[in-house]
C-alpha cells in the first residue's frame, strides 16, 4: 500500500464539498468522505491507475459524486492536489484547464455558492 497525502487546497475543497454535502441532506457529508477515502484507498493499491491528464498528473473518478481527485505519484507516494468537482475543474484534449493548473497557488479567496 502507498502512502498519501493532501495538499492544503486539496483538503480545503474536500472539507467544503463535505460541509456543502451534509448541509443539504444529513450523512450526506459522511458519505462524500467516505467516496474520497475509497477512491484513496484504491490509489494507494494501484497509484497507477489514474488517468494521465497533464504532465505528471493523474485523475481517478468518485463513484457517486461529480468529484475526480487529480494526484501525482512521487518517490514518497501520492500526493493529491485537488479534490476537483467536475464543474469548476475541466479536462480539455488532455490537459487540465487553468482552473486546475494553478490549484496549488491560488489565494484562499472562495466564491459564495458553492458548488458553482
Amino acid at each position: 500500500m502507498t502512502a498519501y497525502r493532501f495538499l492544503s487546497p486539496a483538503e480545503e475543497e474536500m472539507t467544503e464539498a463535505a460541509l456543502f454535502y451534509e448541509s443539504r441532506s444529513d450523512e450526506l457529508g459522511s458519505d462524500f468522505l467516505d467516496d474520497v477515502q475509497q477512491a484513496v484507498d484504491r490509489l494507494s493499491d494501484y497509484p497507477y491507475s489514474g488517468e494521465s491528464i497533464d504532465s505528471g498528473l493523474k485523475r481517478t473518478l468518485l463513484h457517486r459524486f461529480p468529484f475526480s481527485l487529480i494526484y501525482a505519484v512521487e518517490q514518497t507516494g501520492i500526493v493529491i492536489v485537488a479534490v476537483a468537482h467536475h464543474g469548476r475543474h475541466r479536462v480539455i484534449g488532455g490537459h487540465v484547464s487553468t482552473n486546475s493548473l494553478i490549484i496549488a497557488q491560488r489565494s484562499k479567496s472562495r466564491r459564495s455558492g458553492w458548488p458553482p
